[in-house]
């Protein structure tokens, strides 16, 4: 399977329809760097492997629409399924971008240094595909957040925490200094074999 994204956006540097190249690409790479093999662990399957994602918002002609930076550009792509990220952040922010719209919710403009919405950055678990949101906001005032997050989370139970992350700056840099829970936890719980990591957002 072809992205179909893949050239305009800058969420990946291989197209996983070439999967093999890409990992002998990257055995070579390394061996270039260090100067020695490695034991190199390839997936079996890489497509909806991603388990953490950061959209930007933007809008497309009023329609408030979510997706990944084109490559070496500020540039957003919208993407509506994208192949390496899970399925599960694939779901919620096709409804995010859905409420978004349905509240009528206003998305930050660089220029004016006003507006809403900035970013949604998602984790999920590898483990049992629970879910850890982060809204990164460019106004402290959330209009409707009770209702809007009412919705999300009855149409997405494996949301395990909601996190308002506040960021006034004229950046780049996605996340903010200040943090608020606003449902749920601040962190999401995977494991890896024996172990369980504790994820902030």
């Amino acid at each position: 399977m072809k992205c179909k994204y893949y050239q305009k956006c800058g969420a990946c540097l291989y197209d996983l329809g070439d999967y093999a190249a890409s990992i002998k690409d990257k055995k070579a790479k390394l061996k270039r760097m260090f100067k020695e093999d490695f034991a190199f662990y390839a997936m079996d399957d890489p497509y909806h492997s991603r388990h953490k994602v950061t959209f930007s918002f933007y809008k497309d002609k009023g329609i408030i629409k979510s997706g990944l930076y084109a490559q070496n550009s500020r540039k957003v792509i919208a993407i509506k399924d994208c192949p390496l990220q899970s399925k599960t952040a694939n779901a919620l922010i096709a409804s995010i971008d859905e409420l978004a719209n349905a509240f009528k919710l206003s998305v930050f403009d660089p220029l004016s240094k006003k507006g809403l919405l900035r970013h949604v950055q998602i984790r999920v678990a590898s483990d049992d595909q629970k879910a850890l949101l982060t809204f990164v906001l460019g106004e402290k005032i959330f209009p409707s957040s009770r209702n809007f997050i009412k919705e999300l989370t009855k149409c997405h139970k494996e949301i395990v925490g909601i996190v308002f992350n506040y960021n006034f700056r004229h950046t780049a840099v996605v996340l903010g200094e200040s943090d608020k829970v606003v449902y749920g936890k601040d962190s999401l719980e995977d494991k890896m074999g024996d172990l369980t990591f504790t994820i902030s957002s």
